[in-house]
């Protein structure tokens, strides 16, 4: 085997480093020049690519916390229990509270009276030996100038001397107003041999006009705004004489009105009163969530404050409540 000889260059000899310029020999270990150096760049870029590499890891290394974590078989769970029940309760009687108001207000009702005849009667008295006919609408006239007129005919028996047959027919004014309400004895006419008279005054004769009247709406309209004010009087006269964890149920108010005038009656104003009696029950909110939580606990081990909600209320004769309520919370297991 023949054997690579290397020959040793002097120092001061040139070294060339291209190929093409120096004979290579077969076996001979030639050495390269080096490449001019370069300044070094900092690697700035590196920065994003480092910062996400390194978040994902934080997040992964947190999902594998969080997955060993649930993995545990022996880890405490909750459910979340709920319940309708119905729990009664004995309810406390609230002393009941009357409260009135009272206020005036304008009248609203428009009458138009039209005019209207004065009516009466007339009494015929005949002092002859026969019986008389007088026709009806015959004509009489007071002492005023004021005419009636009678109704119907009528026969008038005859006299005895010293008495006279008489016969009595109903009359009204000739014109409307209040002019024909004539007083008594006013009219003393002869006629046909006969005396006439009214023995009675003229009346409910009435001339045209415009008035204002109570009406219905007059009254409860008033009303109806007392009574908003008087409940709101009384819930709060109710609620102040609850105890420490008590609240209000089956509130009620009975409502009674009065009025200085009737419906109808001609008044430009009216003054309303109203009444309000208000009854109400009390009962021990913390004894309800006390029976609602001992059902709850009956079979789990509530891991939570109970939640509650009323759904409805029946009281009983006996001031007994029943509630229908909606309790829920969580349990472990």
């Amino acid at each position: 085997m023949q054997a690579a000889v290397i020959e040793q260059q002097k120092p001061e000899d040139d070294i060339q480093a291209t190929a093409t310029e120096a004979e290579v020999v077969e076996g001979e270990i030639v050495a390269e020049a080096a490449a001019p150096v370069q300044a070094k760049r900092k690697p700035y870029w590196l920065l994003p690519v480092m910062t996400g590499v390194i978040c994902s890891l934080l997040i992964a290394a947190q999902i594998m916390h969080v997955t060993v974590l649930n993995a545990n078989p022996f880890a405490p769970k909750t459910q979340l229990l709920t319940i309708i029940m119905t729990i009664k309760l004995q309810g406390r009687q609230l002393p009941s509270l009357t409260l009135s108001q009272t206020a005036i207000t304008p009248t609203t009702g428009h009458v138009h009276q039209s005019a209207k005849r004065a009516t009466g009667s007339v009494t015929f008295f005949n002092g002859q030996i026969s019986s008389q006919f007088v026709k009806g609408g015959t004509a009489l006239t007071d002492v005023h100038g004021i005419q009636v007129v009678t109704d119907y005919g009528i026969s008038v028996p005859a006299g005895s001397p010293p008495n006279y047959g008489q016969a009595t027919v109903s009359a009204h004014a000739l014109r409307s107003g209040l002019q024909g309400n004539i007083a008594a004895h006013s009219i003393d006419n002869v006629f046909g041999g006969m005396f006439a008279k009214n023995t009675i005054a003229f009346h409910s004769g009435v001339a045209a006009r415009d008035y204002v009247v109570v009406t219905k709406s007059d009254v409860d309209s008033i009303a109806t705004s007392l009574f908003v004010t008087l409940n709101q009087s009384g819930i709060a006269a109710l609620r102040a004489q609850l105890a420490k964890d008590e609240n209000m149920i089956a509130l009620s108010c009975i409502h009674h009105v009065s009025s200085s005038h009737k419906i109808g009656d001609e008044a430009k104003s009216v003054s309303v009163a109203a009444f309000a009696t208000c009854h109400s029950l009390a009962y021990n909110s913390q004894a309800l969530y006390a029976v609602a939580k001992q059902v709850l606990s009956m079979q789990h081990t509530l891991s939570s404050n109970v939640s509650l909600s009323v759904l409805n209320a029946h009281v009983s004769s006996n001031s007994t409540i029943a509630f229908l309520v909606h309790a829920y919370a969580s349990f472990v297991y």
